[in-house]
């Protein structure tokens, strides 16, 4: 485990990081500003992928990238939705036109001075998440989906998302 000291200098530089941006381009002023999008990349990526099949006239599809995934339409001859099984549980939900990611910190982990550590970080304490649970959320884009799992599983808290975003592949 990383010595208080170590902590203590990876928080203050993250107290300092900047990001800039403008309508095209993002950049870091600082030499020790670095950017990790495993938080919402992969959602980031499912979207693009919808984007580009709804404009390609591809009305249903099923895209699952590392457990992350996207339900566009609905499967031949199942109206009801694709059915998507929740990892680790008995539950299986219904999607059509909906994305659902799920966080834990109990499959991808290490085992550090005799303590089981997952992946997801805690920015705040600079130690991964000491949690061993899961958290699944199911939205109208899987950025959302990603970004907020992620969050829960970090915060402890539940989000509520505004409405549907679903209208700009929809016309």
């Amino acid at each position: 485990m990383p010595a208080t000291i170590e902590l203590a200098a990876a928080r203050k530089s993250v107290a300092t990081a900047k990001v800039l941006c403008d309508k095209r381009t993002v950049w870091l002023p600082n030499s020790h500003t670095k950017l990790d999008l495993g938080g919402i990349g992969v959602g980031l990526g499912i979207d693009a992928m919808v984007y580009h099949l709804w404009f390609a006239g591809i009305r249903s599809a099923f895209i699952d990238i590392s457990g992350d995934c996207f339900a566009l339409g609905t499967p031949p001859d199942e109206p009801g939705g694709w059915p998507v099984r929740i990892a680790g549980r008995e539950a299986t939900v219904r999607l059509r036109n909906q994305a659902i990611a799920t966080s834990s910190n109990t499959t991808s982990v290490i085992e550090l001075e005799q303590r089981v550590l997952g992946h997801i970080m805690d920015p705040e304490r600079g130690v991964p998440v000491d949690t061993h649970r899961q958290v699944t959320v199911v939205a109208s884009k899987a950025m959302d989906a990603d970004a907020l799992s992620t969050a829960s599983l970090v915060s402890g808290q539940r989000y509520q998302l505004s409405s549907a975003v679903w209208t700009q592949f929809t016309g």
